[in-house]
């Protein structure tokens, strides 16, 4: 997969050319101008830049030189909508890879950098810190990884300063935090190449210390790293030794256990509609006693795995109240959460750290079912048989009775997964079957109605079923939403399958 990072003043173009690419397949992020486009690379590694010249403050050629030094191994775009002969040359002079006058050929632009996709696809290796630094940037953007991210580097740069480690060191021990979630006993992310266990502790370990002469590979640094990843995976093949002094000064980072499997399944419907239901009843809302204690339930939930402190559901849930009267509710609030579940109420654990929902066997939830079915399809198994069990637990929105603004992201995350499920999921079926992909087509629409790549596959499934006459109906309604909603012509793929069809016809 393509990162590119795509920087352009004129809003139309950013989202245009965001669209265009992301149809192809390519991970774009966008930057109105320099200053944006250079935290985004400090949090994230990109195998492509493309940049306007003429942009206010900080011009196209600063972008390249400044992004140089963070993104070594990236290739360069230069765009521009103003005829200058010195331009070409000083883009020649950088060194960028190419070099487009607006208005362009688009097939001549993106065939470009397709020959940049298979040149990265035909590399054997990718250069160790870069690795590390990409993979840090998703870890990043996860829902509810952010917030652990931070406590975590607060903890570990405290006990750095105290240790009077130098600036090199801790800049060491910033990346390796960033993997503290990979040894933690949570469930598996969507598209991470490592696993939870003892392996991926020694692969992360290895990934450090291949970094070279880059500080990462500290000696200090990587014995801090594995540290915590001995406290998560005890059962770590030679674990190294710690002085007594570091141990004291990192503290304790205990794995979270699971909680037993004890024959009481506890399942958890939140597509449509939010549903608890212990051996086989729903746990009704006067169970509950207080619609706060459902929800506090389900954000842990959200986190499953995941220690989170009384202070942050103090903050969430209670933020009007005093610390007393916080603390005292929070207590009363796990009680009831507790008593509603019943037999299954152990998977609601407490420590010093917090509190959590366990990773037991005996507890599903739709999303993650949903979840593991989507990342099968992709698996190289049957990817039509994942899918369908994907749809069969998808219910609509996730939870969308939810008051509360922390579960947007990850119901943003639900969309989009929702989202391209249905529209692979049409394509796979509109060879076999072009009636079941106009269903899923219009269900992908009913998510996105602006997706461009659900309405391409509706647009050939009515055409596969002979309904041109609805095809042409369709296309041209869509063409007047994206003009509506988004201010935006139709795409280059969409506008090729609508030709297509239209001289077929």
């Amino acid at each position: 997969m393509l990162e590119i990072l795509l920087v352009d003043d004129d809003e139309l173009m950013r989202q245009s050319l965001t669209l265009l690419l992301g149809h192809e397949g390519f991970r774009v992020q966008a930057a109105p101008g320099g200053p944006e486009a250079l935290e985004l690379a400090r949090q994230q590694a990109y195998d492509l830049v493309i940049s306007d010249v003429r942009m206010p403050g900080m011009d196209g050629f600063a972008v390249v030189r400044s992004l140089r030094e963070l993104l070594p191994e990236a290739h360069f775009i230069l765009m521009t909508g103003f005829s200058s002969e010195e331009a070409p040359i000083e883009a020649l002079r950088l060194g960028v890879d190419d070099y487009f006058h607006k208005p362009f050929d688009l097939n001549v632009f993106l065939e470009r950098i397709r020959v940049m996709r298979r040149q990265k696809r035909q590399q054997k290796t990718q250069a160790p810190e870069q690795a590390l630094r990409s993979f840090a940037g998703w870890l990043r953007r996860h829902p509810g990884f952010a917030e652990k991210f931070e406590a975590l580097e607060q903890q570990v740069g405290r006990a750095a300063q105290r240790l009077g480690l130098d600036s090199s060191k801790q800049q060491a021990l910033r990346l390796a935090v960033y993997f503290h979630d990979l040894v933690a006993h949570l469930p598996p992310f969507p598209d991470v190449p490592l696993r939870s266990g003892p392996s991926v502790a020694e692969q992360a370990a290895q990934l450090l210390v291949r970094a070279g002469t880059r500080p990462v590979s500290d000696d200090l640094a990587v014995q801090l790293l594995l540290g915590v990843i001995r406290q998560q995976n005890p059962q770590m093949k030679s674990p190294p030794e710690l002085p007594g002094k570091i141990w004291e000064e990192l503290g304790a980072a205990p794995r979270l256990e699971e909680a037993p499997v004890r024959g009481h399944g506890l399942k958890v419907h939140t597509f449509g509609q939010t549903r608890v239901i212990q051996e086989n009843q729903e746990i009704q809302a006067t169970q509950w006693e207080s619609q706060r204690a459902r929800w506090l339930f389900v954000y842990l939930l959200t986190r499953r795995g995941q220690w989170v402190s009384g202070d942050r559901l103090r903050d969430l849930f209670w933020p009007e109240s005093d610390g007393d009267k916080a603390q005292r509710s929070l207590v009363s609030t796990i009680h009831r959460c507790r008593k509603a579940l019943g037999s299954s109420g152990h998977v609601l654990q407490r420590s010093d750290r917090g509190y959590a929902v366990s990773c037991g066997s005996d507890l599903w939830w739709d999303f993650d079912e949903f979840e593991r079915c989507c990342r099968e399809s992709t698996g190289g198994g049957d990817a039509e048989d994942a899918l369908l069990r994907a749809e069969a637990v998808y219910r609509g929105e996730l939870a969308p009775d939810c008051p509360y603004e922390w579960l947007e992201p990850l119901r943003q995350q639900a969309r989009t997964m929702a989202l391209d499920a249905f529209v692979r999921l049409a394509g796979l079926l509109l060879e076999s079957n072009p009636e079941a992909a106009e269903i899923r087509a219009y269900k992908a629409l009913e998510i996105e109605s602006t997706s461009e790549s659900a309405a391409e596959v509706l647009l050939r499934s009515l055409w596969a079923q002979g309904k041109r006459d609805e095809g042409v109906r369709f296309y041209q309604e869509f063409r007047q939403r994206l003009e509506r909603e988004l201010g935006l012509p139709p795409g280059p793929k969409l506008l090729r399958a609508q030709l297509e069809l239209t001289q077929i016809g």
